[in-house]
């Protein structure tokens, strides 16, 4: 996604860090404020395969939840990158 940054095409806030093994927490960690400043956040969104994630034994959508929101601490920042689907996708 960082290729396209100057094109500001877009990025994926992925609510998936488990998918990436043990570090992932601390991929996502990393990588948010990368993409946030790469792209800013009119062209971030939050993407989920929300409930059909093969992990649903260890997953929650709370625990997710709790992730994001510890991800994004800043209310308005994080309540943007949850509603920019709306404006991305126009509906």
């Amino acid at each position: 996604m960082a290729d396209c940054a100057g094109s500001r095409a877009g990025g994926r806030v992925d609510s998936a860090p488990y998918r990436n093994g043990a570090a992932g927490e601390d991929f996502a960690k990393t990588a948010y404020p990368l993409l946030r400043n790469a792209y800013g956040l009119d062209r971030l969104l939050w993407g989920s395969d929300w409930p059909h994630t093969q992990f649903e034994k260890a997953q929650s959508y709370a625990k997710n939840r709790r992730f994001i929101d510890g991800l994004i601490v800043d209310q308005s920042e994080r309540a943007q990158v949850l509603a920019s689907p709306r404006s991305l996708c126009r509906f």
